[in-house]
């Protein structure tokens, strides 16, 4: 793949789109030292389209996530909650209540399913990034969650849980003045660590909490 599918040069996926450079971001393709680089590149791409979704089923499930990797996580948001013809926010503005089939051919209600889950991932996102609840994000430990909320400025507040064979373990971030207050719950028997998207710390300045069983209440600062 790296041979025949990437351009050194630019770091760039053969296609020059997004959905081939998220996939080749969320894939591992690229080497840490090329990171930076890819990750911006898909940025670029994303600029030139128009700051639009321009990805089918293939790459809408992997697009939101490749940017919240690069620190996008507000471009992501923005892209979803689009009220333009590709956004998941255009739905909404036309009556949609379930996944549909399309972006593009809403103006005629037979044309397309209006029940179809393979446009559904940003549910994914919205409770893995933005509210930061990932279980077992390594596939090595059932007992193991991992909290990585994102704190966008478009949003106050966002709360998720998951019903664990161990029990409920949930998550609720709320801006608080100038810091946020996060709190989390985890069952008896699990563990985990919350980790800080960049520019923010911890009160006590770490940027890496481990978490164990319990109720944890923690104020999150702007570095």
């Amino acid at each position: 793949i790296r041979e025949h599918l990437i351009d050194k040069a630019t770091m760039t996926a053969a296609g020059d789109c997004q959905t081939s450079q998220a996939f080749m971001l969320e894939a591992g393709i690229f080497n840490e030292d090329e990171l930076e680089a890819a990750q911006q590149r898909l940025v670029e791409i994303i600029h030139r389209d128009g700051d639009i979704n321009a990805c089918g089923m293939i790459g809408v499930r992997r697009l939101f996530h490749a940017l919240t990797s690069a620190d996008e996580a507000e471009l992501a948001y923005n892209i979803i909650t689009a009220k333009s013809r590709t956004g998941y926010g255009y739905w909404i503005e036309n009556g949609a209540t379930s996944m549909w089939e399309s972006f593009k051919s809403i103006d005629n209600p037979y044309t397309d399913s209006k029940n179809h889950h393979f446009l559904g991932d940003i549910s994914s996102w919205f409770i893995q990034e933005l509210a930061g609840l990932k279980p077992n994000p390594n596939v090595e430990d059932i007992k193991y969650f991992e909290i990585s909320p994102h704190f966008i400025k478009q949003l106050d507040n966002a709360r998720a849980s998951y019903d664990s064979q161990f029990g409920k373990v949930s998550v609720k971030w709320e801006r608080t003045g100038q810091d946020i207050k996060l709190e989390i719950s985890m069952p008896k028997g699990t563990y985990g660590k919350a980790i800080l998207p960049k520019g923010f710390c911890f009160e006590n300045s770490d940027l890496v909490c481990d978490l164990k069983e319990g109720k944890l209440e923690l104020t999150v600062k702007r570095k």
